[in-house]
């Protein structure tokens, strides 16, 4: 946060205030952020500095295990890339020095620093700074950088104001604190509550038990709730008495409206869980669509009148388990069933149920929209297609609802957390508690965070209007932690998406989670341990993780792992039985690539390191015949076994474009690790190379029959992020291919009228892309998306993802 006074801007950042001289700290500033973002020369030897202190490390890990004989060769090897990275520090000594002047100079500028742990608001008053943080607001003298006093303030101070000598602080917690100067003794001020704001007369039994029976028939406690015609919002606070509901009556009389708002204002709902709208029903409804999760009507209780609109109603009702119960208690109902029956069938509402016990009353349960879709895997589905299969989206897109959970415990975009995952109106996001700030090297980093990995939970979110539905604390959770040398251990390892597997799976009932060696079963509904499942044990007494998740048909897939917080080779693939845990097959490998695994047709697909030399060869001529050199290709194994019974369907040998005498490829072992596979309609699509863009000769697409593994066509295509497919079409930014044939496919341009090759471009975005059959999903800086029927895309600026 930036605030002006004179000459002397105030800074404030998550450790302190700043002063700062503004003519002398601009420049420097600028500058400064060009060496961080900009420096495009400083960012490749940087690069280059990085990959060939990786190949130094590999080499001399390699040196350690070597027999003497290796040893000398490895030590001529080591002292090549030791003399490259000397070379590169040489280049890199200008910039560096250049750097530090920079520094200088903004040192120079700071007028005075305070150093506080107030970073949620900041006002200048007078000679005076107010700064609020957790739990306490700071006050600091403008002129000295000193801290005059420190109040209390229960919650995060983000609302700072100054008035008539006194300062208010408003907190997230929903208080105001006031402070001023001179002796005083703090007061605590609440507004007096009224228990009964309703006179007591023959409807308040009416109410009480209308409220009574509401609940018990729906089951519905939390959420939000819609009362069509409020009236004094008696039904409304029966309801808030019994529920943990938020309540939004809406009202077309304006002196009820009054009379409702002053009577729930008195009980202390009103404006905490009950609001009153005062608009008319016989219009849109002013609420989203899929909003409820309840809807009543205060109105045709009391006077038999039925709401407005019946389609109304269904529009803002939620999918998947959204109530609309109606009705009038007594034996001398106002309103007919056939009446009652006749609305709902007039409006096309399905699966609508009167009774008339105790009353007339009509129910309502809202089953799911016909043709939304699913994302089950940590690419879409079990094929790793990246597409949803969600046919209801059409651009141009609109905001849905917005709120909670917010982003205070969920992993931030940069260190590529597991997606996540949705099935049957609810999704799930795996989450972990923020602890510290990590550094950076020997920089302060204020965005780079410490995460406990033994602090992990899931929450499920209802996706139609934003509702929490629960969080499971599971512990040992995958978050992408890893502990990286020379760094503070367990910072989170911003591994380029495409190249780790997720540690989630939803089906419409359960969500299954990752945690260590076990795979968790939680009832989607209540978040509930419903099995736990174990790994077939390995043969060494080495400690295993479950690595790779997936699930097709009753088998539950995974991968036993070394690597627990970042798995992206095993050394067996299994499939459990979902019902009883049982182990069904194994199939023991060598380096099985994780995310190189996919499901499809009956069938698993996997890719596993081989040794063969036939295998290299075949691979070798197979994919690059008129190549003549007979390099030490890295050769893994394409195999497809049957899903059910794991059986060998047949197997295929596949090579990589890596050199391993080539620094660029950025590999620790002379191998390429960077293998994605994709399965949709009965092909395999096999993704070669890194994501970060580092492979010198390029990425490959190379895609086979599922069949029998022939090679159906194989390509050069340098592609940003993993490709994902779309019906029959592969988009593999910035170009889109055939995805039978391989041949780029083409648009017609909007001004030439000609035929050219069809593309995508960002211009910025560190994340992948993903998809459904109308429309692609990214981030360009902001959350942007792009139309696939109308050929169009835009950017939703200042809204990150």
């Amino acid at each position: 946060m930036l605030q002006n006074f004179s000459d002397e801007p105030y800074l404030l950042n998550p450790d302190g205030i700043t002063a700062v001289d503004r003519h002398s700290y601009a420049a420097p500033s600028f500058e400064r952020r060009g060496f961080d973002y900009r420096a495009s020369k400083l960012r490749q030897l940087n690069d280059q500095f990085r990959d060939a202190t990786w190949q130094r490390n590999a080499l001399r890990g390699k040196f350690d295990s070597a027999s003497p004989e290796e040893r000398g060769a490895i030590e001529g090897e080591i002292k090549v890339v030791e003399k490259r990275i000397t070379d590169i520090k040489e280049k890199k000594k200008p910039f560096d020095d250049r750097y530090k002047q920079v520094n200088y100079a903004l040192a120079a500028s700071v007028g005075w620093q305070c150093h506080c742990k107030c970073p949620f608001g900041m006002i200048v008053a007078g000679k005076m700074i107010f700064a609020g943080g957790r739990d306490e607001v700071v006050a600091v003298n403008a002129a000295t950088g000193k801290i005059d006093w420190t109040g209390k303030a229960a919650g995060r101070a983000h609302g700072l104001l100054v008035s008539d000598g006194r300062l208010f602080v408003s907190t997230d917690r929903g208080n105001i604190h006031c402070f001023a100067q001179g002796p005083a003794e703090a007061k605590t001020i609440q507004s007096p509550t009224d228990a009964s704001p309703y006179p007591a007369d023959e409807l308040t039994p009416i109410y009480a038990a209308a409220a009574e029976r509401i609940v018990k028939e729906t089951g519905i406690t939390k959420g939000y709730c819609i009362d069509l015609g409020c009236g004094t919002g008696r039904l409304a606070y029966e309801l808030a008495k019994r529920t943990e509901l938020k309540i939004y009556g809406i009202e077309s009389d304006a002196g009820e409206v009054a009379t409702a708002r002053k009577a729930l204002d008195a009980a202390g709902l009103y404006g905490v869980r009950v609001t009153i709208d005062h608009a008319s029903l016989t219009t849109r409804l002013p609420y989203s669509d899929y909003c409820a999760n309840l809807i009543v009507s205060d109105r045709m209780l009391r006077t038999g009148t039925l709401p407005d609109s019946a389609k109304e109603l269904f529009r803002v009702l939620k999918p998947v388990g959204g109530v609309a119960y109606l009705g009038q208690p007594g034996e001398q109902s106002k309103i007919s069933a056939d009446t009652l029956r006749k609305w709902f069938e007039e409006a096309k509402v399905p699966g609508v149920e009167v009774s008339s016990r105790g009353g007339l009353w009509a129910k309502l349960v809202r089953g799911p929209l016909k043709g939304a879709g699913r994302w089950t895997h940590q690419y879409a589905d079990a094929g790793n297609t990246g597409c949803s299969d969600e046919n209801l989206v059409r651009c141009p897109l609109g905001l849905l609802w917005f709120g909670k959970p917010g982003p205070a415990n969920v992993i931030g975009r940069h260190y590529n957390a597991p997606a996540p995952v949705a099935a049957n109106g609810r999704f799930f996001i795996q989450s972990v508690r923020s602890v510290a700030l990590a550094p950076y090297g020997d920089v302060p980093r204020p965005n780079h965070q410490l995460w406990n990995p033994a602090d992990g939970a899931v929450m499920a979110v209802d996706s139609y209007n934003g509702l929490l539905l629960w969080e499971r604390r599971i512990g040992a959770l995958r978050t992408s932690v890893r502990t990286t040398p020379g760094t503070l251990e367990r910072i989170l390892d911003r591994t380029a998406v495409g190249t780790a597997p997720g540690s989630l799976a939803a089906t419409d009932d359960s969500v299954f989670v990752l945690a260590g060696a076990n795979c968790l079963r939680l009832d989607a509904a209540t978040g509930r341990t419903k099995r736990t499942y174990a790994m077939p044990p390995a043969k060494d007494d080495k400690p295993r993780y479950w690595g790779y998740i997936a699930y097709a048909g009753n088998h539950l897939y995974g991968t036993r792992a070394e690597n627990s917080h970042s798995p992206r080779f095993g050394d067996a693939l299994f499939a459990l039985d979902i019902e009883s845990g049982q182990c069904r097959w194994i199939h023991e490998g060598k380096r099985i690539c994780n995310v190189a695994i996919a499901i499809g047709g009956g069938r698993i697909f996997l890719l596993e390191r081989s040794d063969i030399p036939q295998q290299r060869r075949r691979a070798r001529r197979r994919q690059a015949p008129d190549e003549k050199e007979d390099r030490d290709a890295d050769v893994h194994c394409l195999i497809a076994l049957d899903a059910r019974s794991g059986k060998q369907c047949w197997r295929s040998p596949v090579t990589s474009p890596v050199d391993p005498s080539n620094p660029k490829t950025r590999t620790w072992d002379g191998l390429c690790d960077y293998f994605a596979a994709t399965h949709k309609d009965g092909v395999l699509l096999l993704e070669i190379g890194d994501y970060s863009g580092y492979l010198p000769r390029g990425k490959q697409l190379i895609a086979f029959s599922a069949n029998d593994g022939s090679l159906l066509w194989s390509r050069d295509a340098t592609y940003r992020r993993k490709p994902v497919i779309v019906g029959d079409v592969v988009y593999a930014e910035p170009m889109a291919y055939d995805l039978r044939t391989g041949a780029t496919v083409n648009r017609v341009h909007p001004v030439s009228g000609r035929q050219v090759p069809w593309e995508f471009r960002r211009f910025h975005g560190c994340g992948g892309v993903s998809a459904c059959p109308s429309c692609l999903f990214f981030r360009s800086s902001s959350i942007g998306y792009y139309d696939l029927l109308n050929d169009y895309g835009t950017i939703l600026n200042a809204v990150k993802n």
